[in-house]
């Protein structure tokens, strides 16, 4: 650490002999020399900022890749309303250096896990203070503040509880634990046998983009968007080739086609499909669900309605298989609905805290697609769901309330449905305020010890007093030592389990590697036996025909590329200074029912500890497996993703954003449920002084 040789005798707003005479003499030198890294600038992160400056923190670096929203104003105080749209980081700096003339902060706006952060970046700071709001994002930050051996002060809340904690080598690192992955659900649940709200809401952002974004084989409603005519076509399939008689042939036999009866299932509906009078379905006219340039608006708008709500709906029907223990959709003619709507109630009041009825959502979602197909014409074809965006939001919240009438979901309202597809956080104050306080504790710790952590603690902020004799809201620990088979700071061993014939290394790179390990520039080298050879890498310094010849590797099968069962490949990442061990194991024919990218099993070992009757843990040797399967369709939307995502990996909240909850057991044993967190990870709500290891269980908490 370099002390500074002049110091002034108020930092912030803080005594510089205060600083000393309450944690050692030369704390406050350290304090004002010293170079801090806060990494977002969030609920957590603004509290945070605002207390590094008026302790003394006089040198603050901040980083984020956000916009300012409307929903952060009622907890992010840095923020004012004509600040919306504006970079978090830039106007927080801006505010601070307002407040707190005397600190020199600097707002980047940028992605953490950008190359131009790299190990030399982080070595230039004292302290890196996380208060990130994902995932890959706090992984790839705990990974470059160990190989730069800068300690990281670690922090998280949800609702009423929080944690803070710090990383250094030696001592648990954030990879140590295992991590709750972002919530995901089959692609056939979102599909075609929705059960929540959630899954409808998901349905809709992709119906939405389907409509009105980018071309894309992986969205997972891509089928709306071909012939209808091939529906019908394959309903008849089961029908003998002797019966399946065109029209033609038919009027050579004096036959008429007959509209077909009303559908079973039909709420004020009616079908374009007609049958022959024996039985063969005749094909609609060829239609497509996306907007065509030039299209009349209202003929699109009454097009989609019924493609979406009447001939999916009738399809979906037809596969009984599904529905033997549950109702089958409801067929709802959406266009007919509207159309005999009186003209009042086709003004509605659109309310944000009611949840809409049918009705209400039927006018909502057709006036939406003529809207956005008459006014925003030049948007069309590249837009994505955003929910700021008022179109795309009411479009969402109408079609998913249509979509759960159908299948006996209930409706919600827009307020609901921001929250779920918009990954809104509705988060207390009060705990990030407290969280923020704790970080600067144990900040001010780092600099008193002059960068030693020994005397840091993990600390748990409480949602109610707890403890036998002296109720407490702050639970501190000492903290734990380093799991010996953490992947990245132990260099431990994983186990990946795939069908080594028909994995290509893409899967393995994407989706294990970048994906499910949050490796940001992956090397894999194999060995196999007396076998050994680098099977990709990427990064920059590459020869053009390096480059040609991974990307080839990239679509061959495991096995074409001489892996076998027992194989080792070793995966190392200049970038963060990681390097571990994966052994592969051959499984034929696992998880053939899910799409080639998801075929695979990700395991490990954790080590567990305990707390001993001081309340410090101690390390033993039981183990416990961790099974990490990919994830089919990950409903998480987290800034700064990894790269290198499966095309039908969507976005969403439950982030994710609808209520998708972590447990834990309490100490009567009764389960809890925590929302999304505003930030960091949770590890548990402590009940005693002499809480015990297998009472915490580890929670991703997260922050916006």
């Amino acid at each position: 650490m370099v002390s500074a040789v002049e110091v002034p005798s108020t930092l912030g707003f803080t005594s510089a002999a205060s600083l000393d005479a309450v944690y050692g003499d030369g704390t406050a030198a350290r304090v004002h020399s010293s170079r801090i890294l806060v990494v977002g600038a969030g609920g957590v992160g603004c509290e945070l900022v605002k207390n590094l400056a008026s302790t003394g923190f006089s040198h603050i670096t901040l980083i984020d890749l956000d916009t300012i929203d409307v929903s952060n104003l009622n907890r992010q105080f840095l923020f004012r309303k004509h600040h919306v749209g504006k970079s978090k980081a830039v106007e927080a700096a801006a505010t601070i250096t307002a407040m707190v003339p005397s600190t020199e902060i600097e707002g980047i706006v940028g992605n953490i896990k950008d190359t131009k952060f790299g190990i030399s970046f982080f070595k230039s700071f004292n302290i890196v203070c996380c208060a990130l709001d994902n995932l890959e994002a706090r992984r790839h930050v705990n990974r470059m503040c160990l190989a730069a051996d800068v300690p990281m002060i670690e922090s998280g809340s949800t609702g009423y509880v929080g944690q803070t904690s710090v990383v250094a080598k030696g001592f648990e690192c954030y990879d140590c634990t295992t991590r709750p992955q972002p919530k995901s659900y089959a692609v056939c649940t979102i599909r075609s046998t929705p059960e929540k709200p959630v899954h409808c809401v998901v349905w809709a952002k992709f119906l939405y983009e389907l409509i009105f974004g980018p071309d894309d084989d992986g969205n997972v409603l891509k089928d709306l968007d071909m012939d209808t005519g091939r529906a019908a076509n394959e309903a008849s399939a089961s029908i003998p080739d002797t019966e399946k008689t065109g029209p033609k042939e038919d009027a050579k036999k004096g036959k008429e086609p007959v509209k077909a009866p009303q559908a079973n299932g039909h709420e004020n509906g009616h079908s374009e499909q007609s049958t022959e009078n024996n039985g063969t379905v005749i094909a609609p006219k060829s239609k497509r669900v996306r907007y065509a340039e030039g299209e009349d608006p209202e003929e699109f708008a009454k097009r989609v309605c019924e493609l979406v709500f009447v001939t999916d709906i009738e399809k979906q029907r037809k596969m009984t298989e599904l529905w033997q223990e549950r109702a089958p959709p409801l067929v709802y003619d959406v266009g007919g609905v509207v159309d005999n709507l009186s003209e009042e109630f086709k003004q509605p009041n659109l309310s944000d805290q009611t949840s809409w009825t049918k009705e209400k959502s039927a006018v909502v979602f057709r006036e939406t697609l003529k809207h956005i197909a008459s006014h925003r014409k030049e948007e069309v074809g590249n837009l994505t769901f955003d929910k700021d965006d008022k179109d795309a939001l009411m479009f969402v919240c109408a079609a998913s309330n249509l979509r759960s009438h159908a299948y006996g979901v209930p409706l919600q309202s827009p307020f609901a449905v921001k929250g779920i597809a918009g990954n809104i956080v509705h988060a207390i104050a009060t705990t990030n305020a407290v969280v923020g306080g704790l970080i600067v504790q144990e900040a001010l710790k780092v600099m008193a010890n002059n960068g030693d952590v020994r005397d840091c603690l993990t600390t748990f902020v409480s949602k109610a007093p707890v403890g036998a004799r002296v109720m407490k809201i702050l639970y501190p620990e000492q903290l734990r030592k380093k799991n010996e088979k953490c992947f990245v700071c132990s260099k431990g061993h994983l186990q990946l389990i795939l069908d080594l014939e028909k994995t290509k290394l893409r899967t393995v790179v994407n989706t294990v590697l970048q994906k499910r390990m949050c490796v940001l520039q992956p090397t894999v080298n194999l060995t196999a036996g007396e076998y050994h050879n680098t099977l990709y890498e990427c990064g920059v310094g590459l020869e053009a025909d390096e480059i040609e010849e991974y990307e080839q590797n990239l679509e061959k099968s495991l096995q074409e590329l001489r892996v076998t069962d027992g194989s080792e490949l070793v995966v190392s990442d200049l970038a963060q200074n990681l390097s571990c061990t994966v052994h592969v194991s051959h499984a034929s024919g696992l998880y053939e029912d899910k799409a080639e990218w998801e075929r695979f099993r990700l395991e490990g070992k954790i080590q567990e500890a305990e707390v001993d009757t001081n309340g410090v843990r101690s390390e033993d040797d039981s183990t416990e497996d961790v099974d990490d399967e990919c994830l089919e369709v990950p409903v998480q939307e987290m800034e700064g993703s990894c790269a290198a995502a499966p095309n039908t990996s969507v976005a969403i909240a439950d982030e994710a954003n609808v209520t998708v909850t972590a447990e834990g057991e309490d100490r009567g044993g009764k389960k809890r449920s925590l929302d999304h967190a505003e930030n960091g990870r949770l590890d548990g709500e402590p009940e005693s002084k002499k809480m015990r290891g297998e009472e915490r269980e580890s929670m991703e908490a997260e922050n916006r």
